[in-house]
Order: structure tokens, then C-alpha cells, then sequence
């Protein structure tokens, strides 16, 4: 007879899962205008977060948002080529510094 506690019993995830976050950074023509210090514990939840803020500041200015390829980020535009338009992306973070800051120390 096969022992099932060992199948029932998961391993303890690596160190790095722990302390994988995401945060969301707006530019505009490849310079960083602001970094929110909000975490979110996963990518699709950060990708929800960075979508709802990038239609809500293109409702804002009338301007319209589209999905980059790799899904992490969207881009706000007037659809004009003179004017640069904005970029909403989700960036991966493994420093523990971060979720020491918004947490406490993790010990």
C-alpha cells in the first residue's frame, strides 16, 4: 500500500516565492515619472491594478489605452504622433527591503 500523506503533504515554497512582488511605474518616453509604493502579491493582480489606472487617467484626458504586447503594461495616447503619450507598467521586484518597508521586518 502506497503512503499518502507524502502526496498530500506539499513542499514549502523556495525563499525566493516570499518575497516576489510587484509594483507599477508610469513613464512617458523611457523616463520614470512616478514609482507607487503600493505591493500587490501577484502579476495578475498588479496587471488589474495598473489596467484600471491607465483607463481611468485616459478617461481623464480623453485619450484612449492600449495593451503592449507582453500584457505588463499600457499605454495611454492621443493616437497623435507628436505627443508621447504615457506608460503604466508592472515591474517584478524581489528586494525584501520593500515588503519591509510597507510590512515590517519579515523575521
Amino acid at each position: 500500500m502506497k503512503d499518502r500523506t507524502t502526496a498530500i503533504a506539499s513542499q514549502p515554497p523556495p525563499a525566493r516565492a516570499e518575497t516576489v512582488h510587484y509594483h507599477l511605474v508610469d513613464s512617458t518616453r523611457g523616463s520614470q515619472i512616478g514609482y507607487h509604493e503600493e505591493i500587490f502579491g501577484s502579476s495578475s493582480e498588479a496587471r488589474v491594478a495598473a489596467r484600471d489606472r491607465a483607463v481611468w487617467l485616459a478617461g481623464l484626458s480623453g485619450w484612449r489605452v492600449h495593451t503592449v504586447s507582453s500584457g505588463d503594461g499600457f499605454l495611454i495616447t492621443s493616437g497623435r504622433a507628436h505627443e508621447a503619450g504615457r506608460m503604466i507598467e508592472v515591474q517584478e521586484c524581489d528586494h525584501p527591503a520593500c515588503l519591509e518597508a510597507a510590512y515590517g521586518p519579515m523575521c
